[in-house]
């Protein structure tokens, strides 16, 4: 990773879902494109996502919270969002603001 920027990459698996990966920093601006990026791929049609968040080896709480209110907006349009590949400490914040 060459900066601070959150790089996300987009794909589509064998069964239709999307994967969107993300990479580096979570702050409030990574976190706004990766909603941003979510809300293309439903309204693009697709219904399942994946957010692979493996490679987020940095976050603040603003990044995380800009990425859970675009959760709950994509979760009330009927589709399936799951967050995938959480480290311990990013998966324990998320735990405890939801």
């Amino acid at each position: 990773m060459e900066s601070d920027t959150l790089q996300l990459t987009t794909e589509v698996d064998p069964t239709g879902a999307v994967i969107i990966a993300a990479e580096g920093y979570l702050d409030a601006e990574g976190g706004a494109r990766l909603g941003r990026e979510a809300g293309a791929a439903v309204a693009a049609g697709h219904t399942h996502l994946l957010i692979d968040l493996e490679n987020v080896v940095l976050f603040n709480c603003a990044g995380v919270r800009r990425l859970l209110f675009a959760l709950e907006q994509l979760r009330g349009q009927d589709g399936q969002v799951d967050l995938v590949h959480l480290r311990p400490p990013l998966q324990r914040l998320i735990e405890f603001d939801a």
